[in-house]
């Protein structure tokens, strides 16, 4: 639980940033950065958890700082972009953590 809550406060940092940078500069892509700690360091499901937290904070962002796209329909698009990235990052690092596993077990 430790752990997660770290992570869940590095993420808070980063929607600090985010709006302080406001609609026309997103640092979504340092949302990675926990998701790929939490998933190597503690598994897929932690990556799984910190990854969803990130893109319900990127949305929340968005809601607080506005954003710059022409339509909501727009943004709704590009959001559940960075979601999905996110969530594919999460289970695709999970799967490394589980793989570089086996391979040390059958050494």
């Amino acid at each position: 639980m430790r752990p997660l809550l770290f992570f869940g406060f590095v993420c808070l940092v980063v929607f600090a940033l985010d709006l302080i940078l406001g609609a026309q500069v997103s640092p979504w892509s340092l949302y990675l950065l926990p998701v790929l700690a939490a998933g190597w360091l503690f598994g897929g499901q932690a990556a799984l958890a910190v990854a969803a937290f990130s893109a319900a904070l990127i949305l929340l962002a968005a809601l607080l700082a506005g954003h710059p796209f022409a339509t909501w329909f727009d943004f709704g698009l590009s959001w559940s972009n960075r979601a999905a990235s996110l969530l594919v990052v999460a289970w695709l690092v999970g799967l490394a953590r589980r793989a570089s596993e086996n391979q040390s077990i059958k050494e």
